[in-house]
């Protein structure tokens, strides 16, 4: 069984497949794109259902922009199916107060690393997909 998204009220919803309805959210995209340093921007709500809420919006508004590219591109061109902002994810996570405040952030998926090193196949770092049975299908 699906369940639908609950408005911030607590109410069932079904949300909107206007394009107009989530000019907020493709301006929180902006703003986090255009970030000091790209780190990304978060929003605070006064409860996690009106965080997880927006946090649907946010996502809703990318899907919108991907049928948007359906539309436009030919099925094997490289934009075919994207969303400008594929790139960034939408978290929600409370901070420590008491009650708690809820936070949406904004933020890419990427990891800056300090450090990349290349492994040798005589490497004894290297690790055999025979090490993760869930990943490979085994058992033992």
């Amino acid at each position: 069984m699906q369940l639908r998204p609950s408005h911030p009220k607590g109410n069932p919803v079904s949300l909107t497949d206007q394009r107009a309805a989530y000019e907020d959210c493709y301006r929180l995209y902006e703003r986090a794109v255009n970030s000091r340093k790209g780190a990304g921007v978060r929003v605070p709500f006064p409860t996690e259902n009106e965080a997880k809420f927006f946090a649907l919006r946010m996502n809703k508004a990318r899907s919108i922009q991907r049928r948007d590219s359906r539309r436009v591109y030919s099925l094997d061109a490289p934009l075919y199916d994207t969303s400008e902002f594929d790139h960034l994810q939408v978290i929600v996570r409370p901070d420590s107060a008491d009650p708690p405040e809820w936070w949406v952030f904004v933020k890419p998926h990427a990891v800056a690393f300090d450090w990349i090193e290349d492994l040798a196949e005589d490497d004894d770092l290297l690790i055999e997909h025979d090490d993760f049975p869930l990943l490979t299908g085994g058992t033992d």
